[in-house]
C-alpha cells in the first residue's frame, strides 16, 4: 500500500483514537477489509466510502461526527498545504 493512502487512515484512524476512543476506531477501521489491499486511487475511494458508511452505522451522534470530519478535514488541509509550500520552496517560487 502506498504511503498516500496509509497515512490517511492512519490520520483518520488518529483522530478517531483522539475524540472517541480505540474501540470506535476499530469499530469503524477494522471492519473495512478493502482497505487492506488498496493499490490505487479507485480502490482509496471506495475504501473511504466503506469507512464513512461504518463511521456512520457506529457514531450516532451528529455532533460527534462533525467534529472528526472537521479534525481530519483540518489535518488533510494542513498536510497537503505543508507538502505544496515545501515543494514551491524547493523549486524557489516562494520568496519568504
Amino acid at each position: 500500500m502506498e504511503d498516500k493512502y496509509a497515512d490517511w487512515i492512519k490520520r483518520f484512524g488518529s483522530v478517531l483514537v483522539d475524540q472517541l476512543g480505540v474501540e470506535t476506531r476499530q469499530k469503524v477501521l477494522d471492519h473495512c477489509n478493502i482497505c487492506q489491499e488498496i493499490s490505487d486511487d479507485k480502490d482509496m475511494a471506495y475504501c473511504v466510502k466503506e469507512m464513512m458508511v461504518q463511521f456512520d452505522h457506529v457514531v450516532s451522534e451528529n455532533e460527534k461526527r462533525y467534529s472528526v470530519m472537521e479534525k481530519i478535514g483540518l489535518l488533510c488541509f494542513n498536510t497537503n498545504f505543508a507538502k505544496i509550500a515545501g515543494s514551491a520552496l524547493k523549486k524557489n517560487q516562494i520568496v519568504l
